[in-house]
């Protein structure tokens, strides 16, 4: 299916040649791109000669200038309005990007189960392009206009990383027929666009709505994932394994950007024997968060359990690579070295988880199976004492 994404995002770079495209993504297919502050007023049925798009906006920003700087220009209040749109602000702009692959993300980011994502070209070589909007100036011009976003204070980490520009139409809308070429996204496609885009391009919601603004509206979708994942942890940890999946599985369902999510569904999995299924959820929470040391070991248990050996070792030194204070993985690569024959080997890795961790009945009962294996047998007897003398402890 990767060649599949390469293939139709190669048509798509084929079809910008020699064009000066600006594109926008939406999961919705309508044969208007209008802007909120016209689907509000028609929503509400507010339409009339005075009360056009661009004179409602005014009247909002005169309203709003008490809560800005006096020498603040109406472009730079309209991109705060039009980021805080999520918290009920609304303007007459309509979102677009020169970046392809932003606006692939929004086609595919909503519902992507669901069909109806397109991605939309603009061909910008003859539409003018303003420095701010004047009102008076729109009284006598029906034409949609190009209007790049400030760089406030509110708005500029997400203006930059989104590489917006703004489409200003008077009316409140453009015809899509008239001004625009539409590529539908297959709905089969989206998933995998959306882990390309992640996996190539760094862009995901988390990069996306990079901002303060951003991080909030993101937390109240996060809430609900969230207590669900603590419900599978809370079911796990009572040993409830099947329902623990299921909550994960909602959790992953809502919010399918999280790595924790993964790894915990995959702990759960590898608990109840399901090794392969485990190391798919690990494999999507490495892709998701590539440098968790926590998921590398996770992984190459569940591999051992497997027995892929040298995998396991593979994924043991990823994780003592980025944590090299964690016992546990210097003897789980031992006791997968051991499963080699590499006994000598195997020893280094638990005289390491002993020097971390000099309590470790586990890496003294393992050393002396390697020396046992090395035929030390003196050597072995004292591991084995250690061991059983630590487990006494921890029972006593």
């Amino acid at each position: 299916m990767t060649d599949t994404v390469e293939k139709f995002l190669n048509r798509i770079l084929k079809d910008c040649e020699g064009k000066r495209y600006l594109f926008r993504g939406t999961t919705e297919s309508h044969e208007e791109i209008n802007s909120s502050l016209y689907r509000w007023a028609k929503d509400k049925v507010v339409f009339h000669e005075k009360y056009s798009p661009f004179n409602m906006e005014k009247e909002i920003l005169e309203r709003a200038k008490t809560h800005f700087a006096d020498s603040t220009s109406n472009i730079e209040m309209l991109t705060d309005l039009q980021h805080l749109q999520q918290d009920h602000g609304k303007t007459n702009l309509i979102d677009f990007s020169r970046n392809l692959y932003i606006a692939l993300f929004f086609a595919c980011d909503e519902e992507h189960h669901k069909e109806g994502g397109e991605l939309i070209l603009l061909d910008s070589a003859n539409i003018v392009k303003k420095s701010d909007v004047v009102y008076a100036e729109l009284q006598s011009s029906s034409d949609p206009f190009l209007i790049e976003p400030a760089n406030t204070q509110i708005s500029q980490k997400r203006v930059t990383f989104q590489n917006s520009v703004f489409v200003y139409p008077p009316s409140g809308y453009i015809n899509k027929k008239d001004w625009c070429k539409i590529i539908t996204v297959p709905t089969e496609l989206k998933q995998l666009i959306l882990e390309h885009l992640r996996k190539i391009h760094n862009i995901h919601t988390d990069t996306i709505y990079n901002d303060l603004i951003g991080f909030v509206a993101n937390e109240k979708n996060y809430e609900t994932s969230a207590v669900l994942f603590h419900q599978g942890l809370a079911s796990s940890n009572k040993g409830e394994y099947e329902e623990a999946i299921q909550k994960y599985n909602e959790a992953v369902e809502l919010n399918p950007n999280h790595a924790e999510f993964y790894n915990n569904r995959g702990n759960t999995k590898d608990k109840l024997g399901q090794h392969p299924e485990a190391v798919a959820d690990y494999d999507k929470a490495i892709e998701l968060k590539p440098n968790d040391a926590e998921t590398y070991y996770n992984r190459g248990a569940a591999k051992y359990h497997l027995e892929q050996y040298l995998e396991a070792i593979s994924d043991f030194n990823k994780a003592i690579e980025l944590n090299p204070n964690n016992e546990r993985a210097y003897s789980n690569r031992g006791i997968s070295k051991g499963k080699l024959e590499q006994y000598q080997e195997a020893i280094s890795d638990f005289n390491k988880a002993i020097d971390l961790n000099p309590n470790y009945a586990n890496a003294y009962r393992n050393r002396g199976l390697a020396n046992k294996a090395l035929g030390r047998t003196q050597e072995a007897d004292e591991d084995f004492k250690m061991a059983a003398q630590l487990k006494s402890d921890e029972t006593s």
